[in-house]
């Protein structure tokens, strides 16, 4: 990948590295690491094609192993019975090979957004207006089909209504999460708040949308940050990882893009 070459050559680049970025592309490992490490995440298993389908509990959410940005997420992939995974499962082998299955935890969806080493402020998905009967969970059609029933319905808060006790909570999970993995730059952790108020870690983003109106840029925002500001301090985060040798490697690098 890119972030490979960079690192090879020496090259500044803003976010984690290579490892960092390919291990939270996989849902499955992350999983794996993160559980390992102690923390909270949902029951899941990793099916591929011909593996027999276990549960995990229902509730249960099927998601592709190695997608983002909500890629393969509709209301469809929530199940609540054995029948309907399978069904499900089988369905998403059109089009990948590995399927994650995990349980679903109805409740609150928050985001922790992480900037250098500073937690922004809380960010919550309030599901308030989505339609009766569908699953309050952020889908494909809620991140990229603007003005739908799902996009209408999942609208981020920031900050959050929180708790101090379970803000600072859900901020030191994020903060071991982005250790384990070996985050940097920037990066975001979503969670669900269970009924009972108990947090669990469902994702660890190591390369998060940083465009004007999504929800990193936003969290600087109520932190005050501008987003020159916030652009700023990623890449200033990115260049002080640079090295003695920056000049000559970045002289090598533009002769290896012709340029030099």
């Amino acid at each position: 990948m890119v972030i490979s070459v960079l690192e090879l050559i020496g090259v500044p680049f803003t976010g984690s590295g290579s490892w960092t970025t390919a291990l939270t592309l996989r849902k499955n490992l992350v999983n794996s690491v993160l559980d390992r490490a102690g923390l909270p995440v949902p029951r899941w298993s990793h099916v591929r094609r011909g593996d027999e389908i276990t549960s995990v509990g229902f509730p249960a959410i099927c998601k592709p192993v190695a997608e983002d940005a909500s890629v393969g997420i509709e209301q469809r992939s929530v199940v609540r019975s054995m029948r309907a995974l399978t069904a499900r499962v089988e369905a998403m082998f059109e089009g990948w090979d590995e399927v994650l299955v995990q349980r679903f935890i109805p409740g609150r969806e928050v985001n922790v957004g992480i900037l250098g080493d500073e937690v922004l402020p809380i960010a919550e998905i309030d599901f308030g207006q989505m339609p009766r009967g569908m699953w309050h969970i952020v889908s494909y059609r809620s991140k990229w089909e603007t003005g739908s029933d799902e996009d209408l319905g999942a609208k981020p808060n920031c900050p959050a209504d929180l708790s101090e006790d379970l803000a600072n909570e859900l901020a030191a999970i994020a903060r071991t999460a982005w250790s384990v993995v070996g985050g940097e730059g920037f990066g975001r952790c979503d969670f669900r708040i269970d009924q009972s108020g108990r947090p669990w870690l469902l994702e660890v983003n190591a390369n998060p949308d940083i465009s004007p109106t999504a929800g990193l840029a936003r969290m600087a925002g109520v932190a005050t940050l501008g987003y020159s500001d916030l652009i700023r301090r990623i890449c200033d985060h990115a260049l002080a990882k640079r090295g003695d040798n920056y000049t000559e490697r970045w002289v090598k690098t533009l002769r290896l893009s012709g340029l030099g």
